[in-house]
């Protein structure tokens, strides 16, 4: 667990340098922001590692201080490689936030289990699929009669709603289990596309790989921030992930005005993401995954909220598939916590990306 399990005590001794002359934004705390009233609060990640840029959000707001001031220490979790990890932790009192995709999400409270998402991240498509650069492929409704790569088996509940969006029946595409290397399966030509998402692309792995992604095709919901239901009805535990909320708003607003200040926070904090990729790479892939997360304020949404129509035209291809019975968009969210997550300073936050001290080769990718 040491090395799977970031704590907020060593984002301040790790940060503390870069983060002179960065004004931290406390806000207005719903809980006592002195270091002995924060309440520890756990994230659990749903990939069993640290190392993407997706979770940029969570990085900036313990670095700039936004979870401190809000009263919160935050600890950031690995948690188990299976793909319900997240929720199983979340289920088992282990973590108190999951990060769960919507199939995953609809299917658990569906089996009765007392979960519910409080906080839509991805307000735009996140998956699709990679295919080779040189590959006739444009389209997802050629992939009909063709193979799929995913690392896992239980990746399969991402690619069916895809396909059935696209007008493919589930069974016309053969869905291959190849592990860690699945993006490996389609740029050597064993399969005709792999399992893929935003924060992919432009990475290592992807190399010789074209991206189909959904923010471009697909109305889908994606990943969302989720709790025990129990969590978000009770006063206190509602006002932490309230403060949670509102922080993360923080760190997303952060990396609207810089991305390579995101970017490079990240970098510097995601166990093992230096090893994997550059600067350049990361700056790239932190303006892609803002992107999917911004989509709801391009449409005019406040950060956080959940389209009810993106969620019931999901739900109804989820009863197609008979991986749900009828569920309503309610059953499964809340936009109850959204409006106070949206009070902040935003002109503040703003402010501090834009003071933010790049390193040299962050630099030089802002201004590529």
């Amino acid at each position: 667990m040491l090395n799977r399990t970031v704590s907020r005590r060593r984002f301040l001794v790790v940060g503390a340098a870069a983060a002179v002359g960065v004004a931290a934004l406390d806000g207005v705390a719903l809980l006592g922001s002195s270091p002995g009233n924060r309440k520890p609060l756990n994230w659990a990640s749903p990939r069993g590692s640290l190392d993407v840029v997706d979770d940029y959000p969570l990085w900036v707001a313990t670095k700039l201080g936004y979870f401190a001031g809000q009263g919160l220490d935050l600890s950031i979790s690995a948690g188990p490689a299976q793909a319900d990890s997240g929720l199983s932790q979340v289920l088992d009192g282990l973590a108190d936030v999951g990060f769960p995709s919507p199939g995953l999400l609809a299917s658990t409270v569906d089996r009765g289990l007392p979960l519910q998402s409080f906080f839509q991240l991805c307000a735009g498509p996140v998956f699709g699929f990679a295919v080779r650069s040189g590959s006739a492929i444009s389209q997802v409704a050629q992939l009909a009669g063709g193979s799929v790569a995913v690392a896992s088996k239980s990746w399969t509940e991402l690619v069916e709603p895809l396909l059935v969006e696209a007008g493919i029946g589930p069974r016309a595409v053969r869905v291959l289990v190849a592990g860690k290397d699945w993006l490996a399966s389609t740029g050597s030509g064993r399969t005709e596309a792999s399992l893929a998402w935003s924060g992919l692309e432009g990475s290592p792995s992807a190399h010789g790989l074209r991206f189909l992604l959904g923010e471009r095709w697909s109305t889908l919901p994606a990943n969302s921030y989720v709790a025990r239901a129990s969590a978000l009805a009770d006063a206190n535990r509602r006002k932490e992930l309230t403060a949670f909320t509102r922080a993360v708003v923080m760190g997303l607003e952060f990396a609207r005005a810089s991305p390579a200040a995101a970017a490079q926070i990240v970098y510097e904090l995601a166990p093992g993401l230096a090893d994997s990729t550059s600067p350049a790479l990361a700056v790239r892939a932190v303006s892609r995954m803002a992107g999917v997360y911004e989509a709801g304020r391009q449409r005019g949404q406040p950060w956080g909220v959940h389209e009810k129509k993106r969620w019931a035209a999901f739900l109804r291809i989820q009863e197609e598939l008979g991986r749900t019975k009828r569920l309503r968009p309610e059953d499964v969210y809340t936009n109850a916590l959204i409006r106070a997550a949206n009070d902040i300073d935003f002109l503040r936050v703003q402010s501090d990306a834009l003071a933010y001290p790049l390193d040299r080769g962050f630099r030089a990718a802002q201004g590529a």
